[in-house]
């Protein structure tokens, strides 16, 4: 079980930086104008999904 756990934080991590790539990035090779509200939301986004499975990664640990 303690496996499956810190592979779902893993892959969780994995979705977090695919999010992020896919709102600044993509932005940037698409040729049209920078969108800082969609910066912030995908950097939002990173930090929410990243964070929930570091805390998950630490609850699985106590």
């Amino acid at each position: 079980m303690q496996a499956r756990r810190q592979l779902l934080a893993e892959k969780l991590m994995d979705v977090a930086n695919i999010a992020v790539a896919a709102m600044i990035f993509g932005q940037l090779i698409s040729g049209q104008p920078f969108h800082i509200g969609l910066g912030i939301a995908g950097f939002a986004l990173w930090s929410l999904i990243y964070f929930a499975a570091y805390f998950y990664l630490l609850k699985e640990r106590e």
